[in-house]
């Protein structure tokens, strides 16, 4: 999966301007994602929702498993603070 299959999902599976940050690390060779993203929402009710319809759900098949989704908290809350650390840790 590449970051924009990713934002496709989530915008078609109804949370399309619900989100304000997206980083899913991957191989830099090829793009392909290495099994997590990091996805702030805009709102408490919408992430509890997300983590509602897609925690243990099957999605993405065609790749290399079906493998239910784990879906948790972050330990890092917001936007900046996503920005923050995603961007201080290439460094």
């Amino acid at each position: 999966l590449v970051q924009r299959g990713l934002v496709q999902e989530l915008d078609e599976g109804g949370f399309e301007e619900q989100y304000d940050f997206l980083y899913m690390p991957c191989l830099f060779a090829s793009g392909q994602g290495i099994g997590y993203a990091f996805v702030n929402f805009i709102h408490p009710e919408v992430a509890r929702t997300f983590l509602e319809t897609w925690h243990r759900s099957t999605r993405f098949s065609g790749g290399r498993t079906d493998k239910s989704l784990d879906i948790s908290v972050a330990r890092v809350q917001g936007r900046d603070a996503n920005v923050l650390k995603w961007s201080d840790s290439k460094r």
